[in-house]
């Protein structure tokens, strides 16, 4: 049985997420303390799905985009 995962479902390390984002390790750490970043805890280690890190991008996106309208009116 192949056990690889899809890149997608593939689980990603704090430093890959920083990579990903393209931001420094500190803040994948300050986001997950402020319980912004979804994330698994496993074995002691964070954990990240690729999917949710984008989802939670665009959603971030969409609150911003909200703040500004309201701002506007």
């Amino acid at each position: 049985m192949d056990m690889k995962n899809p890149p997608e479902e593939r689980l990603l390390t704090p430093l890959e997420v920083a990579a990903y984002l393209a931001v420094n390790p500190r803040t994948v750490y300050r986001l997950l303390k402020e319980h912004h970043l979804p994330a698994y805890r496993i074995g002691g280690q964070w954990r990240f799905k690729l999917e949710l890190i984008d989802a939670w991008m665009r959603q971030e996106q969409a609150d911003k985009y909200r703040s500004r309208e309201k701002a506007m009116v």
